[in-house]
C-alpha cells in the first residue's frame, strides 16, 4: 500500500512558500494585499508583483494531475485517516517555528509509530492541504521495487545520529554513511535521492533548531503573529438561514414571488460576512455547500456580475465552522468534505441558545435594514398591520442580491462595530497584514482547484454503468469515458456489479460528474440524448409529481421531458396569474445564473454604531432531496 501522487487543493502563500507563475518557480517574498504578492524567480533572480489568483502549486503542464477522491476512500481506511488527522491536529494548528523534536515525540509515543512517521504525516498534510493526503491507497506504482524496512531504520538511524545533530554532517556524509551501514549488514545500498528525500521532509523548523540552535529557529520564523480578540480571521466562521422577511417579485412580470431565503456565513474575529447564498428553495445541504463555496472563494466574479465596484477581500481555508444542529448540516456530504479539507464542522449543544449570536445578531440587524425596503412583510402580522407586501413589492431576486451585496460590502464591512470598536473591513486587513500595534497572520490558503471545491460539497450516489450508460431518477447520461466500464464487476464480487461514485448539481442535471477510479478523475458526462434541455433538480420533482397526478404510476425518461414541456407551456399560460408559476420561473432562473456565474472568467482587476442585539432563534426547517430517490 502508498500513497497516490496527489494535486494540492490549496495553496500555501506563506512568505518564502514555493509557487509556480506558468512553468517558472517563484518564491513569495512579501504581501502586497489580497490581490498581490511579491515574488521572486528562483531562475532569475527577479522580483516582481503578480496576482494571486495567477499562482499554482505545480507547472502549468502538470495542472492535469488529479487527487484521491475523499469519497473512494471506503469507511475503514477513512477512519485510519481520521485517526492520522486527530494525531497531527495540534501540530498543524501549531505555527512551524514553535513546534519541537519533544512534541513530534511525544505524538509519534501516542500513536504508536516513529518521528518520521510523524514528519511524513505533516508534510503530507501541508503540502497538499487535504485529509486525503493521509490516506494509505493502491500505489500506481504497485510491483515495484521498495525499500526493505531494515534498510529504513537504518537510514532513519543515521539522519538522526549524523544530521539533526550540531555538528551539522552534510547530506552527502549521511548518504556514504548509511551505504556503508547497508553493506557492512548485507542490505540493499538506497539511491542517494533516497535518502535525501528522507530528510526533505523533515520540516525547516526541526532542522533548524537540531543544528542551530534557537538561532536556527529564529531564522525561519515568518514576521507574524497571534491576532487578538477572539483569535484570527477565518480561524471560526459561523453560519445560519432564515426566510427574509420581504416579498419579491418575477423578473418579466413584476408579479410577487413570495420571500426567499438566505444561508450566511460570518467570520467572528473580524465580523467580516465571509459568504452567503439566497433563493427561494428551502435550506438543505446543497445550500450550505454553496454558502461554504461562497466564504472560501474569491467573490471578484460575483461583484463584477453586480456591476459592484468594492473589495470583499475574504477568501481562503476556514479551520472550525460553528452551525445549527439541523440536518443538512449534518449530512454525510457536508461533514465528509468539511473533515478532509481540514475544516472542524462544530454543532450547537442541545439548549445553548445564545451559541450562535455573532451570527444571529447579524441576521437580525439584516432583517431590521429590509424592514425598510419595499415589500417588506416585517417580523410578524402585528407589526405588519394593514401594510400590502404583495402589492408594494418591486424586487426582483437579482436586483434584491445586488441591495444586499451593497448593504454588505459598502455599508456594513465599512461601518464601525460596536463590538469590535472598528469597521469589520479594518479589522480583517489588520488581522491579516497587522499594523504598528499586532503581527498579522498572514494570506490564508488559497483554495487552488475551485471546480474540484465545489463538485466535493455536491450531493453524490453510487451508480453501475450499463451498456445504455448512468441511469438517475430515469434519465440517461453516455460518454465514452463510460465505455471501458459497462457492466465492469466488483473487484471484491465478481457476483455483482461494480457500482461508480457520481455526482450531480442540483441547479443543473443536464450531466454529472463521473470518477473514474483508476484515472482518480471527475468526467462531465451528459445526457445520452443532447437535446433534452438543462433542467434543476426542483423541475424534475414538478415533472414527477405531476405525471403522478396524471395517474402516471410508470414513467420514462420521454415521459419526463414531455411533461416537462406541458409544465413550460402551463407556466406560460398561467405565470401571471399564480405566485407558484412565478416562483418556480425564479428559480429557474436563480440555478441558471448560479451556473453560468462559476464558468464566467475572473476579471483583472459617515461612520454610524451597528444595533447588534440579540436576534431570537433561527427556527428548524426541512431538508430537500437535492440528488435523486432511483
Amino acid at each position: 500500500m502508498g500513497r497516490l501522487r496527489s494535486r494540492r487543493v490549496t495553496l500555501n502563500l506563506d512568505v518564502g512558500a514555493e509557487v509556480y507563475l506558468g512553468a517558472k518557480k517563484h518564491l513569495i517574498v512579501n504581501h502586497i494585499d489580497m490581490k498581490e504578492v511579491c515574488v521572486r524567480g528562483v531562475e532569475d533572480n527577479q522580483l516582481k508583483i503578480v496576482k494571486i489568483k495567477d499562482l499554482t502549486d505545480e507547472k502549468s503542464e502538470d495542472s492535469s494531475r488529479t487527487r484521491e477522491d475523499l469519497l473512494i476512500i471506503d469507511d475503514k481506511h477513512w477512519k485510519d485517516v481520521q485517526r492520522k488527522y486527530l494525531a497531527i491536529k495540534d501540530l498543524i494548528k501549531t505555527p512551524k517555528y514553535q513546534r519541537d523534536t519533544e512534541q513530534i515525540e511525544e505524538v509519534a509515543k501516542e500513536s504508536g509509530v516513529n518521528k518520521s512517521t510523524i514528519y511524513r504525516w505533516l508534510s503530507d498534510y501541508e503540502r497538499y492541504g487535504s485529509m486525503t493526503s493521509l490516506s494509505r491507497m493502491t500505489r500506481r506504482d504497485k510491483g515495484t521495487r521498495k525499500l526493505q524496512p531494515e534498510v529504513e531504520e537504518v537510514i532513519q538511524n543515521v539522519i538522526e545520529e549524523l544530521y539533526l545533530t550540531r555538528e551539522r554532517k552534510t547530506q552527502q556524509e549521511v548518504c556514504l554513511e548509511v551505504r556503508r551501514r547497508c553493506k557492512r549488514k548485507n542490505l540493499t545500498l538506497p539511491n542517494h535521492n533516497t535518502v535525501i528525500a528522507r530528510i526533505k521532509v523533515i520540516p525547516h523548523q526541526v532542522r533548524a533548531k537540531a543544528r542551530y540552535g534557537k538561532k536556527g529557529i529564529e531564522k525561519h520564523q515568518p514576521v507574524r503573529g497571534h491576532f487578538h480578540e477572539n483569535g484570527a480571521p477565518l480561524s471560526l466562521v459561523q453560519i445560519d438561514h432564515t426566510p427574509l422577511d420581504i416579498i419579491l417579485v418575477d423578473d418579466i412580470d413584476r408579479k410577487p414571488i413570495g420571500k426567499p431565503w438566505i444561508t450566511l456565513a460570518i467570520d467572528v474575529a473580524t465580523r467580516m460576512v465571509a459568504g452567503f447564498y439566497v433563493g427561494f428553495e428551502p435550506p438543505s445541504a446543497m445550500s450550505v455547500g454553496l454558502c461554504l463555496s461562497s466564504a472560501m472563494l474569491s467573490k471578484d466574479i460575483l461583484l463584477a456580475k453586480h456591476d459592484i465596484d468594492a473589495e470583499w477581500p475574504v477568501w481562503g481555508k476556514i479551520q472550525t465552522v460553528h452551525a445549527d444542529n439541523a440536518k443538512e448540516f449534518r449530512g454525510d456530504m457536508v461533514r465528509r468534505a468539511c473533515q478532509n479539507y481540514g475544516i472542524d464542522l462544530e454543532w450547537r449543544a442541545v439548549g445553548k441558545t445564545n451559541w450562535g449570536g455573532h451570527i444571529e445578531r447579524y441576521l437580525g440587524t439584516l432583517l431590521t435594514k429590509i424592514h425598510g425596503m419595499k415589500g417588506t412583510t416585517f417580523s410578524n402580522t402585528q407589526e405588519r398591520g394593514d401594510y400590502p407586501s404583495e402589492k408594494e413589492a418591486i424586487f426582483s431576486l437579482k436586483e434584491f442580491e445586488k441591495i444586499l451585496l451593497i448593504k454588505i460590502v459598502e455599508e456594513y464591512h465599512q461601518t464601525i462595530h460596536s463590538e469590535i470598536k472598528t469597521t469589520p473591513y479594518d479589522k480583517w486587513m489588520r488581522g491579516i497584514f497587522g499594523d504598528d500595534d499586532q503581527k498579522g497572520v498572514g494570506l490564508p490558503r488559497k483554495i487552488e482547484d475551485e471546480e474540484r471545491f465545489r463538485i466535493d460539497f455536491m450531493p453524490y450516489k453510487e451508480r453501475t454503468v450499463q451498456s445504455y450508460g448512468i441511469v438517475i431518477d430515469e434519465v440517461h447520461y453516455y460518454s465514452d469515458v463510460l465505455r471501458r466500464w459497462i457492466n465492469c464487476k466488483d473487484p471484491k464480487n465478481s457476483r455483482v456489479k461494480r457500482k461508480f461514485i457520481v455526482r450531480r448539481d442540483p441547479r443543473d442535471i443536464s450531466y454529472i460528474y463521473f470518477l473514474d477510479p483508476e484515472l482518480n478523475r471527475y468526467f462531465k458526462v451528459p445526457y445520452r440524448d443532447t437535446r433534452r434541455p438543462a433542467i434543476s433538480i426542483w423541475e424534475l420533482r414538478e415533472c414527477q409529481r405531476y405525471l403522478k397526478e396524471q395517474g402516471e404510476k410508470a414513467y420514462d425518461e420521454e415521459k419526463i421531458f414531455l411533461a416537462h414541456e406541458k409544465l413550460k407551456e402551463i407556466e406560460e399560460n398561467s405565470r401571471s396569474k399564480t405566485i407558484k408559476a412565478r416562483k418556480r420561473n425564479a428559480i429557474r432562473q436563480k440555478v441558471l445564473q448560479d451556473r453560468i456565474e462559476e464558468v464566467i472568467p475572473q476579471p483583472e482587476n459617515t461612520e454610524t454604531e451597528l444595533d447588534d442585539e440579540l436576534f431570537e432563534d433561527i427556527q428548524p426547517f426541512d431538508d430537500i432531496d437535492t440528488f435523486g430517490k432511483s
